[in-house]
């Protein structure tokens, strides 16, 4: 028998909101029979809102570990994980249904009586089984020594994995970083004689064009990175609020998109 997950889920989901259902109405037939509205909002002592709170989470800690079980460590686990048990364990709350129709079929005065030993058995069947006899068959499968030794291997591979993707994204970046550097003597190399002879341009007349000559081949070339590049190689040059180096700023501010990378 082999479920798959979305119907798994699907499965686990319906049980979970038939037990909730379930719960809602032993609470409001309680209420009924004590007389208050089910509208009422009623108060609970610090001692009874501890207890509730407390319930609650074991419950949502059995329904989150319901869904996700972990299929890696299925070997660990020879019963609790495998298909039929799994189906068993998602379909509890039906299965406590069932059986408190089956007791009240002969007994039962009315609906009623049926509806509410169908809610109990729903709730008692599901509780025994998700809170108690579940973690009890997984802890004693935890001390068996095969799962034992196969929780160790896998843990041991696990941390390995993380080492080898840890180191891989490591050498990703040192090649990228490498890759980067040589990217910079390349350019460094292409595109110094046009730094220095920009530099050292003394017609104005077309100091500019030259100016956004050179952007734009830095720009084809290796794009933001190779702007800036460049652009530190003039100002290494050119004194720091030079004209010249104010010149290049306001030019090459339109060519493009090299400042807002920056």
């Amino acid at each position: 028998m082999n479920i798959s997950m979305k119907i798994k889920k699907t499965i686990h989901f319906l049980s979970t909101s038939w037990l909730i259902l379930a719960i809602f109405y032993m609470l409001i037939t309680a209420l009924r029979q004590w007389g208050i509205k089910w509208w009422v909002i009623f108060t609970l002592s610090g001692h009874s809102l501890v207890l509730v709170s407390f319930l609650i989470s074991i419950y949502l800690f059995a329904i989150y570990q319901g869904v996700v079980r972990k299929v890696d460590s299925a070997p660990e686990h020879p019963l609790s994980r495998t298909p039929a048990y799994m189906l068993l364990y998602d379909i509890a709350p039906v299965l406590g249904a069932l059986a408190g129709c089956y007791a009240m079929l002969d007994v039962a005065e009315n609906s009623s009586q049926v509806a509410s030993m169908i809610a109990m058995g729903t709730f008692a069947f599901t509780f025994l089984f998700w809170v108690i006899i579940d973690p009890i068959i997984e802890i004693t499968e935890m001390q068996m020594p095969d799962s034992k030794k196969l929780r160790i291997e896998r843990l041991v591979k696990a941390k390995q994995t993380k080492l080898l993707a840890e180191q891989k994204h490591r050498d990703t970046i040192k090649e990228l970083i490498e890759l980067q550097a040589q990217q910079r003597i390349s350019w460094q190399k292409q595109l110094i004689p046009a730094v220095e002879q920009l530099c050292g341009e003394q017609d104005n007349k077309h100091y500019n064009q030259t100016i956004i000559d050179l952007g734009m081949e830095a720009w084809q070339r290796g794009g933001s990175n190779c702007m800036l590049e460049v652009y530190d190689l003039i100002n290494s040059k050119l004194k720091d609020g030079s004209p010249k180096a104010q010149i290049v700023k306001m030019l090459w501010n339109g060519i493009g998109n090299w400042k807002n990378i920056a």
